[in-house]
């Protein structure tokens, strides 16, 4: 998102990590099911200095779950990509 905005702009993407605003910065039109995965992401994305907050979130987040997080951002990132020349 941070090249579609770069593309588009001329100028550095914000420094920031939240996908939802990123989109809204890179003007993408996100469906509703992908901005509630960019939300989605949001939780998983933990600072490291946090270890604590890592392993809990290690253990609530199941085999299959993870599988189906996985092939969902997979397919956001191939929509973002095809933003790019």
């Amino acid at each position: 998102m941070k090249g579609v905005i770069a593309q588009n702009t001329g100028e550095m993407p914000p420094r920031i990590h939240n996908l939802v605003e990123l989109e809204k910065r890179a003007n993408l039109q996100a469906s509703p099911a992908q901005v509630e995965l960019m939300r989605e992401l949001a939780r998983y994305y933990i600072e490291t200095r946090y270890p604590d907050e890592v392993m809990g979130l290690a253990y609530s987040i199941t085999h299959d779950k993870a599988g189906h997080v996985l092939r969902e951002t997979e397919g956001l990132l191939e929509w973002v990509l095809s933003m790019l020349p």
